[in-house]
C-alpha cells in the first residue's frame, strides 16, 4: 500500500479512523515532514505524529521494520530550516523507540539544495521541495541511506 498524504495531521487523522490497517505489513516508509516544514508546523505536533505512527507499527505490526525519513532538502532557506527540526523531532522520535524494527535514515544531505534542477519542475522556483527524478537518483546514493 502506498498513500500519498499532505501532511503527517492529515495522514494521523486517517489512521485513526482505520485506513492503514493490514492483514501484514513487512515494510512500513515513514516519508512525512516536508510540507510540515514549508508551512512551518511546529516540532512538537510533528513529533506527536511521527511516534503515533512508531506506536502504531509496535502494536499492529510487532515484526514489521519501519523506516522514519527526515525530509529532502527544502530550496527555501526558511523552510530548509524548520525541515532541520522536523529531521531532529525523527531522528529523536526513532531513537527512543527504542526499537531495533524503527530506523531513521535522513534524506536533509541528500542533494545541493541549491541545484534548482534537482527539484520537479511543478514546484514553484523559490520554494521546491519535491525532488525532480535526478534529485530522486542522487537521494538513492546518499551517504545517509544504510549499506550505501
Amino acid at each position: 500500500m502506498s498513500v500519498s498524504g499532505s501532511q503527517p495531521n492529515m495522514y494521523e487523522s486517517h489512521r485513526g479512523l482505520g485506513a492503514y490497517v493490514l492483514p501484514q505489513a513487512d515494510l512500513i516508509c515513514y516519508s512525512l515532514g516536508a510540507n510540515d516544514a514549508a508551512t512551518a508546523v511546529a516540532a512538537a505536533t510533528y513529533t506527536t505524529n511521527v511516534k503515533n505512527m512508531i506506536a502504531h507499527k509496535q502494536s499492529r505490526y510487532p515484526g514489521g521494520t519501519m523506516i522514519v525519513f527526515g525530509p529532502a532538502p527544502d530550496e527555501n532557506n526558511t523552510n530548509e530550516t524548520n525541515a532541520i527540526a522536523i529531521r531532529t523531532a525523527a531522528s529523536v522520535a526513532a531513537f527512543e523507540a527504542n526499537d531495533p524494527k524503527v530506523a531513521y535514515v535522513n534524506l536533509g544531505g541528500a542533494f545541493d539544495r541549491t541545484v534548482s534542477g534537482n527539484y520537479a519542475s511543478t514546484d514553484p522556483t523559490g520554494s521546491r521541495i519535491h525532488p525532480s527524478d535526478v534529485g530522486k537518483r542522487r537521494s538513492s546514493r546518499s551517504s545517509d541511506v544504510p549499506g550505501r
